[in-house]
């Protein structure tokens, strides 16, 4: 069973640097003061651009479909763009207008990028469609990741209080059957390494377990982040 590849939201160019060699594969760009997938600014996704190590790879949050606004010009180092769907289930044309957004994000970058598809577990609270509804789209609009997170960062809430680990590997079936891959976030915390790794992820995402006291508007901390990945390494079955 391999250990999934870890992603690790920063919101700087400081945070970014203290993750070097510190098993961080993919390297995300966000601003957690402006929400779920809070989008940081252009000039801050530049610096953080040239602290990204040859080993990592870099992905960007652009906020929400109906909130989303200029990000600059994305550099070439970028991998991956995501795009949150909240209140967009009251639209009928929803994918209509995220593919919109998705063309205007495009037009600002200067490298070739692949787009993740974000479904929010509680995607009740969030007014965003469903899981299986997201799947669906990310295959016909040709999305290269699925992602699951939650909207609502509540303490002591996490992803598996959504939806649940067998409802997560049926998502993860559906998503890498069609050649997707699938990727898991949404306040995970190291005492989830058992169900994380029972689900078989792709990539896991974290922000709130790599910073101190596990505040997600804390600093990133290395050992932190050095005892989520033990998390995972201690029940990967040999």
């Amino acid at each position: 069973m391999p250990v999934p590849r870890l992603l690790v939201s920063v919101r700087n160019a400081v945070e970014a640097k203290a993750l070097h060699g510190s098993g961080c594969a993919i390297l995300d760009v966000k601003e957690p003061d402006n929400g779920a997938l809070g989008m940081a600014d252009a000039a801050t996704i530049s610096r953080i651009a040239e602290c990204v190590s040859a080993d990592q790879q870099m992905s960007i949050a652009l906020g929400e479909v109906h909130e989303f606004k200029d990000c600059g010009t994305v550099p070439a180092r970028v991998s991956y763009l995501k795009l949150g769907l909240a209140g967009l289930n009251r639209f009928d044309d929803w994918q209509r207008r995220w593919l919109d957004v998705r063309e205007c994000a495009e037009a600002r970058c200067s490298g070739t990028v692949d787009w993740v598809a974000v479904m929010y577990a509680d995607h009740a609270v969030a007014e965003s469609p469903v899981p299986d509804a997201v799947v669906d789209a990310a295959i016909a609009t040709g999305c290269r990741v699925v992602l699951v997170d939650t909207f609502k960062k509540r303490a002591g809430c996490s992803l598996f209080d959504s939806l649940s680990i067998t409802e997560l590997v049926e998502l993860k079936r559906r998503s890498q059957t069609a050649g997707l891959e699938f990727a898991i976030a949404g306040q995970l915390r190291v005492e989830h390494g058992s169900a994380i790794m029972d689900i078989e992820p792709d990539i896991v995402g974290i922000r709130g377990a790599a910073c101190l006291q596990s505040d997600r508007r804390s600093r990133i901390d290395r050992a932190c982040v050095s005892a989520f990945c033990q998390s995972l390494a201690a029940v990967r079955t040999p």
